[in-house]
């Protein structure tokens, strides 16, 4: 079998970019000899090290900024527009320069293909090297600058980026990929998750029931999966109606003394799972990011996301789901007063799980789309 170096440029807005790219990176690894270079922002970079460790040999790895996406206003999901468009406007600045500096890197790899999750950033990257860029994800940074208003230039800015690229994949739930030449446009219906497996799934039921046991003295408690992602911060939640485990996430705070009858299990930035605590779950409240929505797809769990009207992938997410019967939406105030009875309830009304146990891990199939390219 050739050979080949990929290129891999994975948005650093946030860390679903990463797992959804990580859950492919992993499977080309598996089903090919290829080298691979991981770009992104310095987190998503260390984190990738750690989920990549046994292929340590034929990953390396850049930093650099390759999105600042949305900005969230203090202790909110509300995007803060002027500072948004702050934001993208420095980082554009320096775009040209990061491109010029990656494809003398890229050059010098031989590299072969180049593949970007949203990132604008490769398109330039691309014509500078002359390999064939590969742009897969659920939207443009150009529909998400449209759907809140940002400046002008920086909307005709991403489209002219964006109009650089020829193959754009967009995964199923995909907002109309703005600024893309929609004849280059593939509109598939895949889901892509990093695997789930049932072994490490009743591993950590057994573990946490063990836990719960010795804390409380009550068995077969409820398990309740709680996340914001990596890039939100709510103010202190309350839980009503609920006795069981609570795994939850950054940006999520509880005052845990005042609930003897929960066990509260605050998951690491660095775990490398978090899919695995989704398919352990009675019940799955999160940020509707495509990731995170996919990976509870595949796992099967009974899933509420988040309402975030300014952002218009989520709303999009939460839109097409609910419409197929396979999640629901609850408010952000329903989040910080969360009645567990009540949420269980309304997912187990609006949730059809003959559909929802139906879903597939499309992984290998969107990996065997992509090498077609090379």
């Amino acid at each position: 079998m050739i050979k080949n170096n990929i290129a891999f440029y994975i948005s650093s807005h946030g860390f679903g970019h990463l797992t959804r790219s990580l859950a492919l990176i992993e499977e080309m690894l598996n089903i090919t000899n290829n080298s691979i270079y991981i770009c992104s922002n310095n987190a998503q970079v260390e984190f990738a090290k750690i989920y990549l460790s046994y292929y340590s040999s034929r990953v390396s790895y850049g930093v650099a900024v390759t999105d600042v996406g949305l900005i969230n206003k203090t202790n909110s999901l509300a995007v803060d527009v002027d500072a948004t468009n702050a934001a993208v406007k420095n980082m554009l600045i320096s775009y040209e320069a990061i491109a010029a500096a990656e494809a003398v890197k890229l050059k010098t790899m031989n590299t072969s293909l180049i593949i970007s999750d949203v990132s604008a950033l490769p398109c330039l990257i691309a014509e500078k090297v002359g390999v064939k860029l590969v742009e897969i994800g659920n939207f443009t940074w150009t529909d998400q600058y449209i759907s809140i208003g940002a400046d002008v230039d920086i909307i005709n800015k991403f489209k002219q980026i964006y109009s650089k690229c020829d193959s754009f994949i967009a995964y199923d739930l995909s907002l109309p990929f703005a600024g893309a030449c929609q004849d280059n446009v593939f509109k598939s219906n895949y889901i892509v998750s990093r695997p789930i497996f049932s072994q490490r799934v009743n591993e950590i039921k057994q573990q946490f029931t063990k836990k719960y046991t010795e804390k409380t003295g009550m068995k077969n408690p409820s398990f309740l999966y709680l996340s914001l992602g990596k890039s939100a911060q709510l103010p202190t939640v309350t839980i009503s109606n609920f006795s069981g485990v609570v795994f939850y996430t950054q940006g999520i705070d509880f005052d845990i003394k005042i609930y003897p009858d929960i066990l509260f299990v605050r998951l690491p930035n660095e775990v490398r799972d978090s899919q695995s605590y989704v398919a352990a779950s009675d019940l799955v409240i999160a940020k509707a990011g495509w990731s995170t929505a996919a990976e509870g797809l595949v796992a099967h769990s009974k899933m509420l996301l988040i309402e975030r009207p300014l952002v218009d992938d989520d709303t999009n997410t939460i839109n097409q789901l609910k419409l197929r019967k396979l999640a629901y939406s609850l408010s952000v105030q329903e989040v910080v007063n969360l009645d567990y009875e009540k949420m269980l309830a309304t997912a187990d009304k609006y949730i059809d799980k003959n559909k929802l146990n139906k879903i597939k891990n499309d992984t290998s199939i969107v990996c065997k789309h992509i090498l077609s390219n090379l």
